[in-house]
């Protein structure tokens, strides 16, 4: 679910807090991006897609920038498929438990 290169790079204490930093935010930005698609308010969803591919990767996250970047594809051209949004959403909260369980 997330690098452990990444987590080796910064050290534990250091990426803890990074972790917990990204969790605050991308909770705001998951949801902001779900309201987003479903108003087909296109411009800002893919926006927020864009931030939080960035997020994911600095901090790791493995597998969810993957399946944002082919939304953020989607939304390029004004359409996206709502099972792709299904899918970043379930991987969102397996990575919600996972970091819980950490």
């Amino acid at each position: 679910m997330i690098n452990k290169r990444v987590k080796n790079e910064l050290g534990e204490e250091v990426f803890s807090q990074a972790l917990d930093i990204f969790m605050k935010s991308a909770k705001k930005d998951f949801m902001l991006l779900n309201l987003y698609t479903e108003s087909k308010d296109y411009t800002n969803a893919k926006s927020t897609s864009h931030k939080l591919i960035g997020s994911c990767l600095a901090i790791g996250i493995k597998k969810i920038p993957t399946l944002l970047r082919k939304l953020d594809e989607d939304l390029k051209k004004r359409y996206y498929n709502p099972n792709d949004l299904l899918e970043i959403n379930t991987m969102y909260e397996e990575l919600k438990s996972y970091v819980q369980q950490e």
